[in-house]
């Protein structure tokens, strides 16, 4: 009786090792797969931004006059809205918005260039 009596609590222990490290292993793939998450979330709005900032200033190259402000994606959309300040700054913002909702805005301020006369 005696030896049974001390393998008993010796296999609890053990099975609330095994418990406890299964937890852990558990609670660390979770926070990775959130971390994973938001970490292509922040790539795919990147993306949407630049994409949105290139297209933009395709247009202006081409002579286009704020005709489009919305630019849509595979991922989401980007608007962009131009505010003239004064003759030599333009503020410009652009936000991206991804097919489930999350958001991220960038701006600037620009000053166009002086078309140049021959």
């Amino acid at each position: 009786m005696g030896e049974k009596g001390t393998v008993m609590p010796i296999l609890l222990i053990i099975c609330f090792l095994f418990s406890s490290l299964l937890f852990v292993e558990a609670a660390v793939f979770v926070n990775e797969k959130q971390s994973v998450s938001k970490e292509e979330q922040v790539l795919q709005l990147e993306w949407l931004l630049r994409n949105g900032e290139q297209k933009w200033r395709s247009e202006k190259e081409n002579g286009a006059e704020n005709e489009n402000q919305t630019y849509r994606f595979p991922g989401g959309y980007v608007k962009w809205q131009e505010v003239v300040l004064s003759d030599a700054r333009i503020h410009l913002t652009f936000k991206a918005v991804t097919a489930d909702g999350h958001e991220r805005t960038r701006s600037y301020y620009i000053e166009p260039r002086q078309k140049e006369t021959e």
